[in-house]
């Protein structure tokens, strides 16, 4: 909401998508009792209702957003993490999914202001770097196979 009182209209399907699947992972893993909340996840909620007060209390979105891109610095930190600890874990498709549609509101954007960008360029940097990762992992887990020519 803080991007669209901003004039970032072009986001709206990103974080529509985004939104809608974050939930819908929280109400499955809620669901089926497999949901559960370590420090991180307590910092950011405490964090992301004090960008909303903000928000509302001053009527200026550029509080909330630098907020949230504080917290997507702050949750990419455990899954790059997880991504050189455990690759395994981790499928690139969702994350080639995030860096496109960051991509695209990134170049969606009619302003470039420091608050309109920040989020789609965490997002590109940070999918960047957890696509990189898991890049470099398949390719030590499955490396070429050498062929040799005999004649």
């Amino acid at each position: 909401m803080a991007l669209l009182s901003e004039k970032s209209n072009a986001s709206i399907p990103f974080l529509a998508v985004g939104t809608t699947c974050s939930i819908l992972v929280c109400l499955f893993s809620l669901g089926k009792h497999t949901a559960y909340f370590k420090l991180i996840d307590k910092i950011a909620l405490v964090l992301s209702l004090a960008g909303l007060v903000a928000w509302v209390v001053t009527k200026e979105g550029t509080i909330n957003i630098l907020i949230g891109a504080f917290l997507q610095i702050l949750f990419f930190v455990p899954i790059l993490i997880k991504t050189f600890d455990k690759p395994d874990l981790e499928t690139s498709l969702p994350w080639l999914l995030n860096l496109g549609g960051a991509i695209i509101v990134l170049t969606s954007l009619r302003s470039i202001s420091l608050e309109v960008v920040l989020i789609p360029l965490v997002q590109i940097v940070g999918s960047s770097l957890v696509n990189l990762n898991l890049v470099r992992s398949r390719r030590k887990r499955f490396p070429k196979p050498v062929v040799k020519i005999t004649s």
